[in-house]
């Protein structure tokens, strides 16, 4: 969940009761920071203030819907109510519209309300700008589609359902082959994991995303605060 607001106070609020609800709220204080938030978290939800430093809410709502196609749910938050320019807002790609000061629990319950009506929207796994869609079985990097093999999208997968978990090679073998339709060799998933990592990786050859662990497996590494 992406809160883009100038206010500290309105995004501490929002914060607290986002947590209170269960989301995991991030925070953006400019439409710039925000834009590139949304690019490399890729969040189930955005709630965008309409008037923003560097880039208007308006604007960048515009973009998220026309230059980069996506439908994911925003929720315009704003200190204006006139009509015209709620009606603007939707108009623009909005989901919904709230204006200040707002209920809390209120909000919560246009939010739950929004990503009930987005369906399979929020049905993937981020980490770090690294994004995986179950729903179109896509992966993308910091707003970047990622081009992945069946098998790789597999093993990408598994290791995402499981961060911080070492996973041996037998256990991947047993994920990417469950019926033993085939003899696999060990090395057979040190192949597949070099190639995710030249897709994934920054520094294929000093990965931070996919990490061995001598003598185990394969782990995927996350910031346990994130």
């Amino acid at each position: 969940m992406l809160v883009i607001d100038k206010n500290r106070k309105t995004q501490q609020i929002l914060t607290y009761h986002l947590r209170q609800a269960g989301f995991r709220p991030l925070s953006a204080y400019d439409g710039y920071e925000g834009r590139k938030m949304f690019l490399e978290q890729d969040p189930c939800l955005i709630l965008l203030e309409q008037q923003l430093p560097k880039l208007d809410g308006k604007c960048l709502c515009y973009e998220i819907r026309t230059k980069w196609k996506s439908d994911m749910p925003i929720i315009f938050i704003s200190n204006i109510s006139e009509k015209k320019e709620i009606i603007e807002g939707l108009r623009l790609g909005a989901d919904d519209f709230v204006t200040k000061p707002f209920d809390p629990e209120e909000l919560m319950a246009r939010i739950r309300a929004v990503i009930r009506r987005a369906g399979d929207h929020c049905l993937k796994i981020s980490y770090s700008g690294l994004t995986l869609k179950q729903r179109k079985r896509e992966v993308w990097l910091e707003g970047n589609k990622r081009h992945l093999t069946k098998t790789e999208y597999r093993l990408l997968y598994f290791l995402m359902k499981n961060p911080n978990q070492v996973l041996t090679r037998q256990q991947l073998i047993e994920r990417l082959y469950p019926l033993n339709e085939k003899h696999v060799y060990d090395r057979t998933i040190d192949v597949h994991i070099k190639k995710l990592r030249e897709k994934i990786e920054k520094r294929p050859s000093s990965p931070t995303r996919i990490i061995t662990v001598r003598g185990l497996g394969y782990m995927f590494q996350v910031d346990e605060d994130f």
